[in-house]
C-alpha cells in the first residue's frame, strides 16, 4: 500500500538514506526487508532476536561514554534543520495527510490491504 508521506517524514528519509534511495522507496511505497534496510543505512545493524538487549546495551554504553554535553550539542546541531522544518510544516503535514488518507479511493485501498492481511494471517 502506497500512501502520501508527510514532508517531515520525507525529510527524515532523505537525511537518513539519501535522496535517491528515499525517492525510490517513497514513490513506490515499498516495504524493505531487514537486510535491505541495513544495506541502505535505514537501520544500523541486524542482530538475532536473542541478542537485541545485549547489543542495545553495548550501543548505549558507547554513547554514554561520550560526555553528555558534547553528545547533546552534536545531536542538536545535526538535527537542527530537519527539526526546524518539521516544526514549521507540522500543521501543513497534518492537513495534507488527513486530506489524503480520508479520500474514498485511499480508504478502499487500505480496506482491501487489511482484508488481505487478515486472510494471510489465517
Amino acid at each position: 500500500v502506497s500512501t502520501q508521506s508527510t514532508w517531515g517524514f520525507m525529510d527524515l528519509m532523505v537525511d537518513t538514506i539519501g535522496h535517491r534511495q528515499a525517492q525510490a522507496l517513497l514513490q513506490k511505497g515499498e516495504l524493505v526487508t531487514a537486510q535491505h534496510a541495513a544495506k541502505i543505512g535505514l537501520v544500523d545493524k541486524l542482530v538475532p532476536l536473542e541478542d537485541v538487549r545485549k547489543t542495545a546495551r553495548a550501543e548505549l554504553a558507547d554513547y554514554i561514554a561520550v560526555p553528555t554535553y558534547s553528545r547533546r550539542i552534536t545531536k542538536r546541531h545535526i538535527r537542527a534543520n530537519t527539526a526546524g522544518r518539521l516544526m514549521q510544516q507540522r500543521d501543513e503535514d497534518v492537513e495534507h495527510f488527513v486530506q489524503f488518507i480520508t479520500q474514498a479511493r485511499v480508504q478502499a485501498t487500505l480496506k482491501a490491504y487489511l482484508e488481505a492481511l487478515k486472510k494471510k494471517a489465517k
